[in-house]
């Protein structure tokens, strides 16, 4: 047989598994301000905003590089997302490590 249970311990057991949801909750929103630097709250209104995050992303890079058209974009990519410049920011990346660690 089961014992069914009173209003009085559901009411409890909901009330100890919402403070659990809180918890994670508070742990999710800290997590996400330890990675993104923003909390659960600010991330959740830009996955919900319209714009997506990577047209947004698009326009600012346009707006800081001034690429007007179309054809700016592709002559953009074709020089910056290079094997070549690629390897450049990586030894740079490399080297400003050793000289870095050389001084500290």
């Amino acid at each position: 047989m089961s014992k069914t249970k009173s209003f009085a311990e559901q009411i409890e057991e909901l009330q100890a598994s919402n403070e659990k949801v809180s918890e994670y909750d508070k742990l999710f929103s800290k997590a996400c301000e330890i990675n993104f630097g923003c909390n659960a709250k600010t991330i959740k209104k830009m996955l919900n905003n319209s714009e997506e995050p990577c047209s947004n992303f698009e326009t600012k890079m346009r707006s800081f590089f001034g690429l007007k058209t179309d054809k700016d974009i592709a002559n953009f990519i074709s020089i910056m997302c290079t094997e070549n410049s690629r390897n450049f920011y990586r030894n740079k990346l490399e080297n400003d490590k050793e000289s870095a660690a050389r001084q500290g």
